[in-house]
C-alpha cells in the first residue's frame, strides 16, 4: 500500500509543482507572507488556505 501512495505522489509531482508556481504567481501577497514564515520557522508547510467568512461586526 505504502508503495502505490509513493507512486501516485510521483506521478503527482509535476502537477505539484506546476500548480505551486501558479498559485504563487496568481497569490503574491502569501507567497510573501508564507517566504517570512518560513524564514523564522523552517520547516513550515502551507497545509490549506481558505478565505475568510465574511462577517460584519457592525451592531447597532
Amino acid at each position: 500500500m505504502l508503495f502505490k501512495c509513493y507512486e501516485w505522489a510521483m506521478l503527482m509531482k509535476p502537477n505539484y509543482s506546476k500548480n505551486k508556481e501558479d498559485n504563487r504567481a496568481k497569490y503574491p501577497e502569501v507567497a510573501k507572507w508564507v517566504d517570512e514564515v518560513r524564514k523564522h520557522f523552517p520547516g513550515a508547510r502551507v497545509v490549506s488556505i481558505k478565505p475568510a467568512k465574511d462577517k460584519t461586526t457592525d451592531k447597532k
